[in-house]
């Protein structure tokens, strides 16, 4: 996989995990349309300048988000994926 953006669509890239070989917990589904996604490469933890909170990004190989879960914090989002995909490690690419 291609190393993350430093923006998806116009947020901030703050963490990022690869899930690419990751098996989901099932405890989640994400529908976008009429069809459930769940080929997932990657995630990553982004910020809107406008906005409080953060958002789980769930990416493509290419770093296109397919959809999103919203939080209060990182920890928050973090929480989020373990739940959906078991412990994961986050790279924080702001302070690399």
């Amino acid at each position: 996989m291609m190393a993350p953006p430093s923006t998806i669509n116009g947020a901030t890239v703050l963490c990022v995990s690869d899930v690419s070989r990751a098996a989901s917990t099932g405890r989640t589904r994400h529908v976008v349309g009429s069809q459930e996604a769940s080929d997932f490469a990657a995630l990553a933890i982004v910020k809107y300048d406008v906005d409080p909170g953060v958002y789980l990004f769930y990416c493509d190989e290419d770093w296109n988000a397919i959809t999103d879960t919203y939080h209060e914090n990182i920890e928050d989002a973090i929480k989020q994926a373990a739940f959906e995909f078991g412990p994961l490690e986050f790279i924080d690419v702001l302070h690399e």
